[in-house]
């Protein structure tokens, strides 16, 4: 009976934890050829989280707390970009098109 309280106490608080979060999503470009860049290099400052492009030069970074973070994109041979103040909100994905020189 305990055991199944404990699973039940933290699924409940699983989904509480990911019904508030956003996320974050995007396409990173070749700001003059406007090819997409995989295996760029997407983070998100002062917390764990990130994500790298994939062929299509798309990106997904879920389970984010609402609020305001400056977000890194790199990748070699690009001059690397922070993106200031990209705000997550409860439930939504913002999305980000950047283009890299």
């Amino acid at each position: 009976m305990k055991n199944t309280f404990t699973i039940i106490l933290l699924f409940a608080l699983c989904i509480a934890v990911f019904a508030d979060a956003g996320s974050i999503t995007g396409k990173v470009v070749d700001i003059r050829s406007g090819e997409p860049l995989a295996g760029t290099n997407i983070l998100v400052m002062d917390t764990p989280l990130g994500a790298a492009t994939n062929l299509d030069g798309e990106f997904n970074i879920a389970a984010i707390e609402p609020g305001s973070y400056n977000v890194s994109i790199s990748v070699i041979g690009y001059n690397t970009i922070i993106k200031n103040r990209v705000v997550v909100r409860s439930g939504k994905s913002t999305y980000m098109n950047v283009e890299l020189e």
